[in-house]
């Protein structure tokens, strides 16, 4: 089990609460990337909570903004394409035929324990 790269953020300070909210209430349980940033059992770091990659597919970007909305924590295939288009650099450049990696995350049990 490694480190993925997956990092959140770069968007408008609103866009971020609402990103980190949805993270973190578990709305939101999968991100779409145009590059490889981890594999299956890889775990990252997101605002002091530590998440496992549970499964990583390529499809089309047309086929994730269609299918994953949803778990990206979108209301609809069109608001999922707002809010993906916001936050990567080269929106232009991204046809829908563009492949892409979707990654399926959950949230980990923190190994915590009170003390008496």
């Amino acid at each position: 089990m490694a480190n993925a790269k997956l990092t959140f953020g770069k968007g408008s300070n609103n866009e971020d609460f609402k990103l980190k909210k949805a993270i973190l209430s578990g709305k939101k349980k999968v991100t779409t990337r145009i590059h490889n940033y981890g594999k299956i059992g890889d775990t990252f770091d997101f605002s002091g909570v530590k998440f496992k990659i549970t499964s990583v597919r390529k499809m089309t970007l047309g086929k994730a903004l269609s299918t994953q909305y949803k778990l990206e924590g979108c209301r609809s295939p069109e608001e999922f394409k707002k809010f993906w288009l916001r936050f990567h650099i080269y929106r232009d450049r991204w046809p829908m035929s563009t492949k892409v990696f979707v990654y399926h995350f959950t949230r980990l049990k923190s190994n915590f324990s009170k003390r008496h």
